[in-house]
């Protein structure tokens, strides 16, 4: 009790003394979007990018509601109670590091804060087919942006800390902060032991090796996090928001621990004031394992129908030892990524000029692979329709494929070779480069939430269309 005692009085300490710095920081950041606001207001004579001025200003600033959020926050942040200051906060804080970054506003970390799809807009998807918006911010701003951006960084545990609330409140809190402690010190744990498992054995080109080696501790960690964490509904509720197809009450308690495990993680990882320099993996891990944990709940429900041998063989020779271990009569009771994505495809996915084509067919052209093992009584194809518009990125089946944008439409096939090839694209990536020596970094594990969870979807999809 005296421990919890004291830590509450360090806590309203710390508020107390920093909340003059902490309000003025704030306002110093809402005036200064406002000031942007107005200078991409200004017309410019000869202004060869004012096309990418009117998307920020229209879409970014007005549509996705960031400067009327700026101006509440500049309005009513000191009358604010506590929870609601800190998320004023964090909305801002994310705002500010989108305005500092110098190769352009990074418009997807405003779309994330503000829930926006901004891969959805026709100007992401026809015009400027990128994450970040250059050539709209003087240089001598984006310096300003950064100089605020790290005095938020500076206050930020001010910001977000306890002051007059009722003593089981704050207890609760302070319990909640000690958890976290621990949990940061299981990540650090995990981070090592990846870290170890590289030194030992290089597993560039092993990726499978490397997963098999992992997945204890990944396991292991998720259990801890599930039995520590206690802002587990928060994070929930950020799944749900996302997810516009009712599909996370579908997902089973593992799958669900997974998701929840990852998203802790990195939330973890970039509040550390080394999150830049930091490895992501022990958050990509879970995440890319949802898919593969997705694909293998389909294998289960079809690999008996796969015949090995004999008149009713439907599988081509290549691809029997993907399936079945050599001397076994039965099917391995799961399957790596690789080989669980080709569960889905009727052959040897390549780029043309046309878009994605099968090479070659696992079975003659007349038959349908997925079909002969009774896959389209568990997959509705038809359900990509649903996502008509989104641009996905792919790889075909070849190695060291490069990557193509593909926009997802009616036709059913060109629909599921597009949603292949992304699932390729998500093993390539992002799955495989965890095995790398280099880890994971930062950019890297954003650019894969958004994909899986946010603009892309990916998870999202391959749930609404299991049956």
């Amino acid at each position: 009790m005296n421990i919890l005692y004291a830590d509450l009085q360090k806590e309203k300490l710390l508020y107390q003394r920093n909340f003059k710095d902490i309000y003025d920081a704030v306002i110093r950041s809402c005036e200064f979007i406002e000031e942007v606001y107005l200078k991409i207001n200004k017309p410019l004579k000869n202004d060869c990018f004012d096309y990418l001025r009117s998307f920020v200003k229209e879409t970014v600033f007005e549509k996705w509601g960031m400067i009327q959020d700026v101006r509440n926050i500049k309005n009513h942040y000191a009358q604010s109670q506590d929870k609601v200051k800190a998320d004023m906060f964090r909305r801002l804080y994310n705002v500010m590091r989108a305005l500092s970054e110098p190769e352009g506003i990074y418009i997807a970390l405003i779309a994330q804060t503000y829930g926006k799809n901004y891969m959805a807009d026709e100007f992401i998807k026809n015009v400027h087919h990128d994450d970040k918006i250059s050539m709209v911010m003087s240089w001598d701003d984006v310096d300003r942006a950064k100089n605020l951006f790290l005095s938020l960084g500076d206050i930020d545990r001010g910001a977000t800390s306890v002051r007059n609330r009722l003593f089981f409140e704050r207890v609760d809190i302070v319990i909640r902060d000690i958890l976290l402690e621990k949990l940061d010190a299981d990540i650090e744990s995990m981070l090592a032991s990846i870290r170890e498992l590289r030194e030992k054995a290089n597993y560039q080109e092993r990726e499978d090796e490397f997963f098999t080696a992992i997945e204890p501790r990944i396991l292991s960690l998720t259990k801890r996090i599930s039995a520590k964490y206690v802002d587990r509904e928060q994070i929930v509720n950020f799944f749900v928001k996302l997810d516009d197809k009712g599909c996370w009450d579908r997902l089973d308690e593992e799958c669900k621990n997974m998701m929840i495990t990852s998203e802790i993680v990195y939330r973890t990882l970039i509040s550390r004031e080394d999150a830049d320099s930091l490895d992501y993996s022990p958050s990509m891990i879970p995440l890319t394992k949802v898919i593969e944990y997705l694909l293998n709940d389909i294998y289960g429900k079809i690999k008996g129908n796969i015949v090995f041998e004999g008149p009713g063989m439907n599988i081509d020779s290549n691809s029997v030892r993907f399936f079945k271990d050599k001397n076994e009569p039965e099917p391995k009771e799961c399957l790596e990524m690789g080989p669980a994505i080709r569960v889905l495809s009727d052959g040897f996915l390549k780029f043309s000029n046309s878009g994605l084509i099968y090479s070659s067919y696992f079975l003659p052209s007349d038959k349908s692979r997925f079909d002969e093992w009774k896959g389209s009584f568990y997959v509705d194809w038809n359900r990509l329709r649903d996502f008509k518009g989104t641009r996905l990125k792919c790889n075909s089946f070849d190695k060291d494929s490069p990557v193509r944008q593909f926009v997802l439409g009616s036709d059913i096939e060109y629909n599921r070779k597009v949603f292949i090839g992304a699932l390729e694209y998500i093993k390539n990536s992002y799955r495989n480069r965890v095995a790398h020596k280099d880890g994971i970094e930062r950019d890297r594990m954003e650019k894969c939430r958004e994909d899986m969870l946010i603009a892309q979807k990916l998870i999202w999809m391959l749930i609404y269309i299991m049956k």
